[in-house]
């Protein structure tokens, strides 16, 4: 059997278990559909890496299943989303983050309406609450021309590229240093655009 004809076949099996009464009712725990269907899918899709994928089951586990992960599929509603976004801005939780919950929960509904879990995508009115914690950028230290001017006289090229970076392209330190892989910047001319 070649590769092809694996995947085939693996399709034909997915399609008998994606037809599965309890599957199209939605009676699974949205515990276990996270688990077994929407992270291994994530993986397999490739939107997720290894590093990235930690965290995002990491935010899942922490925020998300501890308050719905016992709710079958067909029972969840909007209000439980909803109180689960409140309950986190009321815990000072800054507003990216609950943010970045609402934006979670609303790509796992996606994912429950595409395998018939659910019938209606109950998270499309979805928004972060009020209440969520602003961060307050007006104490963001700003960098006079002249301080600019006397780090980077200082530092070699690598790490005056990675000050600009930082300093003028607003990127963080970790998404400068991620440029490892591009050895000079006339490779990144070359291609045409950074890959962070």
């Amino acid at each position: 059997m070649n590769e092809r004809q694996a995947r085939t076949a693996l399709d034909d099996i997915m399609a008998v278990l994606n037809r599965n009464p309890a599957h199209a009712q939605g009676a699974e725990l949205v515990r276990r559909f996270v688990e077994q269907v929407y992270i291994p899918q994530k993986y397999e899709n490739g939107d997720w890496r290894r590093a990235s994928g930690q965290e995002a089951e990491y935010l899942f586990r922490r925020s998300i299943l501890s308050e719905i992960g016992e709710l079958r599929c067909r029972d969840l509603k909007a209000a439980h989303l909803r109180a689960v976004l409140r309950k986190l801005a009321g815990t000072g939780l800054g507003y990216d983050s609950v943010s970045k919950v609402r934006f979670a929960m609303g790509d796992m509904v996606k994912r429950m309406v595409a395998e018939e879990y659910l019938t209606s995508n109950i998270a499309a009115g979805l928004k972060t609450p009020k209440t969520a914690r602003r961060s307050d950028r007006s104490r963001l230290r700003r960098v006079t021309l002249a301080e600019y001017l006397q780090a980077w006289t200082v530092l070699y090229e690598r790490e005056r590229l990675a000050c600009d970076l930082v300093t003028l392209c607003g990127l963080r330190e970790s998404e400068a240093y991620g440029l490892k892989n591009v050895s000079t910047l006339s490779e990144v001319t070359r291609r045409g655009r950074l890959r962070v």
